[in-house]
């Protein structure tokens, strides 16, 4: 099966690459021809690829089905005695536009992009109207294994992962990063003092929370305020109002950092302890307004006896994180029917 496509040639470190924008069923042809060379990536001495991930493929292909997406272009080298490519007699680029033709005798090896391209298959698949996508394709000539190897790991080492929170400061497209932003950007308690994971957006006071965590606490929230910004809104300053040292912290009279250093509210763990004790809440009949009450009668200072029982001789390591989360959600619950009539002691 024989595929052309449309390219602009060009140079790097002297070597020829090919430009090209695929159209999406072009794309998936090229996938049959790549999955040929599965076995080539079995041994140390011919692996070229990290491990498909089914899973990730499936996701990204949903991702796909969405009206504004992008993926960025895809690498991939022809196993060929010489690039057939034809430029354009009259294309006035010096022999750079032309079509290259890819032949039934080639293979393809998929240096970065395969799980790009897998999703492709399968959103196609599934009917997504994507019929008239492309996907920008850099293509050069397998010269040996060594060199892909080289090619593979100098794009995967030397890809700086962006932070978290400046992922979701940019994010459009999930409801619990764009809340998350709501809330920072308009909470008397937030405004100024969320780390957004970039210093062009630097916090005023020190950060009590990063934005990444922040969108973490919005997550259990959904399931009981939806989407409604104004209520996700509503509800932390209604939580954070009830922690007096807060309060100080708007009008000035203490710092951010104060706050860091001798209390526990300054981190993901506090607010997402509270998210989670909403959630479960609701599930055992415990309203929101019964947990914000319970939050506003725990002592957060580090030193503090409701945090006795996970203290470490050391310092207050073992109170933040998972464990942390856990022990907020438990202890504010715990409260909460205190406040409603029960009593039940957190568990160590």
């Amino acid at each position: 099966m024989s595929i052309s496509v449309e390219c602009v040639k060009t140079i790097q470190a002297g070597i020829e690459y090919y430009v090209a924008a695929v159209p999406f069923p072009v794309a998936c042809q090229l996938i049959k021809k790549a999955s040929a060379n599965v076995n080539l990536n079995r041994s140390p001495e011919t692996l070229f690829q990290r491990d498909l991930s089914s899973k990730r493929a499936a996701q990204m292909a949903e991702y796909l089905t969405r009206q504004k997406h992008f993926y960025p272009p895809i690498l991939i080298e022809l196993v060929t005695d010489k690039p057939k490519f034809v430029p354009y007699s009259q294309s006035g680029s010096n022999g750079r536009v032309g079509k290259l033709h890819i032949q039934d005798s080639d293979a393809v090896i998929v240096v970065d992009g395969q799980h790009r391209l897998k999703s492709i298959e399968i959103a196609m698949d599934r009917g997504a109207p994507i019929l008239n996508d492309e996907i920008v394709m850099v293509i050069r000539r397998y010269s040996n294994i060594v060199d892909t190897q080289t090619l593979f790991a100098d794009v995967n080492r030397n890809a700086k992962p962006i932070p978290r929170s400046l992922a979701i400061q940019m994010d459009h497209n999930h409801d619990a990063s764009i809340l998350a932003r709501y809330v920072a950007d308009n909470s008397p308690y937030l405004v100024g003092r969320v780390h957004r994971g970039t210093t062009k957006l630097r916090t005023t006071d020190g950060a009590l929370i990063s934005l990444s965590g922040l969108e973490r606490a919005t997550q259990p929230l959904l399931l009981v305020f939806g989407n409604d910004k104004d209520k996700h809104l509503e509800f932390w300053n209604r939580v954070l109002s009830r922690v007096p040292i807060l309060a100080r912290v708007v009008s000035g009279a203490v710092s951010t950092s104060f706050v860091r250093k001798n209390t526990l509210l300054a981190s993901s763990s506090f607010f997402v302890g509270v998210a989670n004790a909403v959630a479960q809440g609701q599930q055992l009949g415990i309203t929101a307004d019964k947990i914000i009450e319970a939050v506003g009668t725990i002592n957060w200072s580090k030193t503090s006896p409701d945090f006795a029982p996970i203290r470490t001789e050391r310092d207050d390591l073992h109170i933040t994180g998972h464990k942390g989360e856990a022990y907020y959600t438990e202890l504010i619950i715990n409260r909460a029917r205190q406040l409603v009539g029960t009593s039940q002691k957190p568990s160590e």
